[in-house]
C-alpha cells in the first residue's frame, strides 16, 4: 500500500502543469513551480500562436507579391545554469534573492524588425510588404548557439496574503548583440 500511495501521489504531482503555468507561470519567486512546470521552463518553448500570427500575415503578404516566405519557425531549446540565495524576513515579510545564471539557447525564438537587406526577406519583397503593410517584422529563429549570462537581485514585499509587490534589478550579458530584445540592464516592478 506504501508503494500504491507513493505511485499515485507522483503521477499527481507530474499531472500539476496547467494550473500555475495559466496563473502565475509559477512565481512568485517559483513558489508555484511543479517540477513538469521547471521542465517545460528550463527544455524548450514551441513557437506560440502570436509568434505564428505575425508570421503567416508576411508569409501571405510575400506569397501575394511572389516573394519567397519567410523561414519555418523551428522550436527553441534552452540549457540553463542557475544559483540562487534567498534570505526571508517573515517578521517582516520580506524575501531578498540573488540569482545568477548561465543560459545557453540553440535556435532561438526572437522578433526581428527587418530592414530591407538583413538576409530574412528580398530587397524587392521588403519594399512590396512595406507598400502594402507599412512596416515587416516577424518572430524568427536565431540559428546556432546564444549564450546570456546574468544576474538578478529581487526585493519582495508580501504586506497581506493577498497582496505581493516585488522590485528586481537585472544585469545581462547577450553574446549576440545583433539581436536586440530588451536592454542589459533593467529594473522590474510587479
Amino acid at each position: 500500500t506504501t508503494a500504491f500511495i507513493t505511485i499515485i501521489t507522483m503521477i499527481g504531482y507530474f499531472q500539476l502543469f496547467a494550473e500555475p503555468y495559466v496563473m502565475t507561470q509559477g512565481g512568485p519567486m517559483n513558489s508555484k513551480l511543479s517540477i513538469v512546470l521547471l521542465m517545460y521552463q528550463q527544455g524548450f518553448r514551441f513557437p506560440e500562436p502570436a509568434m505564428y500570427g505575425w508570421h503567416e500575415l508576411f508569409d501571405t503578404v510575400l506569397e501575394e507579391g511572389g516573394f519567397e516566405r519567410l523561414p519555418t519557425l523551428k522550436t527553441e531549446t534552452l540549457d540553463s545554469i542557475e544559483l540562487n540565495y534567498i534570505k526571508k524576513f517573515p517578521e517582516q515579510r520580506l524575501s531578498l534573492s540573488f540569482n545568477l545564471f548561465h543560459n545557453a539557447y540553440k535556435d532561438r525564438l526572437s522578433w526581428v524588425w527587418f530592414k530591407r537587406d538583413d538576409g530574412y526577406v528580398q530587397p524587392a519583397g521588403y519594399d512590396y510588404t512595406t507598400n502594402r503593410v507599412g512596416w515587416v517584422g516577424s518572430y524568427v529563429n536565431i540559428d546556432g548557439n546564444e549564450y546570456v549570462n546574468g544576474g538578478e537581485t529581487v526585493l519582495s514585499f508580501t504586506p497581506t496574503d493577498n497582496l505581493y509587490l516585488s522590485v528586481a534589478y537585472e544585469l545581462l550579458d547577450i553574446d549576440n548583440r545583433d539581436v536586440v530584445r530588451y536592454p542589459n540592464q533593467q529594473l522590474k516592478v510587479n
